[in-house]
């Protein structure tokens, strides 16, 4: 019996979605993957090794260069080396007594204290729809904009978004969907 061992594709799956999402007037399109590949090397560990997410590091890194992508200020902030996570796998998979390592968790240092709930970078109000990889982005996005609503997962909400863009009496500046590339 004979076996083949085939190389990745170079192109990823999500790259049909992505270039055909960037035909789109006035859509911006930012993808932190390549991002978060080079940062990998230098920066230590941006998802947690026992989870599907981003870590603190890692979704900060996503954040500022969506922040550069957009050419608005972003939140300068430092990380330190943070306590033992476990992470969603460990749950998912019932595992007892699991080796976790602290090195994949980062805690923010906010450069002064209450600085993710000062006075905002941009004045611009934004809605966000994502999925569970938001969750990571909260504080960085509170601490960046003026107004942030979130309105729940694009799952359920892309199919009113116009719906609800159509009705609100104040329309936002900007709106952020969230999509993990797994998704896709």
């Amino acid at each position: 019996r004979r076996v083949l061992f085939r190389s990745p594709s170079p192109i990823r799956y999500s790259a049909f979605f992505l270039d055909e999402l960037r035909t789109i007037e006035r859509l911006t399109v930012y993808d932190p993957s390549a991002d978060l590949l080079t940062a990998k090397n230098t920066e230590g560990l941006l998802y947690w090794r026992t989870d599907t997410h981003w870590n603190a590091k890692g979704a900060y890194l996503a954040y500022v260069g969506l922040m550069k992508h957009l050419s608005l200020p972003y939140v300068d902030l430092s990380f330190k080396q943070g306590e033992v996570r476990p992470g969603d796998l460990i749950g998912i998979s019932k595992l007892k007594d699991f080796p976790i390592r602290p090195d994949d968790h980062w805690e923010v240092l906010w450069t002064k204290p209450g600085d993710s709930g000062s006075k905002a970078l941009v004045p611009l109000h934004i809605w966000v729809v994502g999925d569970s990889f938001t969750e990571g982005l909260k504080d960085y996005l509170n601490a960046s904009f003026s107004q942030v609503h979130y309105l729940g997962h694009w799952d359920q909400k892309l199919k009113t978004l116009p719906q609800e863009l159509e009705q609100a009496p104040k329309k936002p500046d900007l709106i952020l969907v969230v999509r993990v590339e797994r998704s896709f």
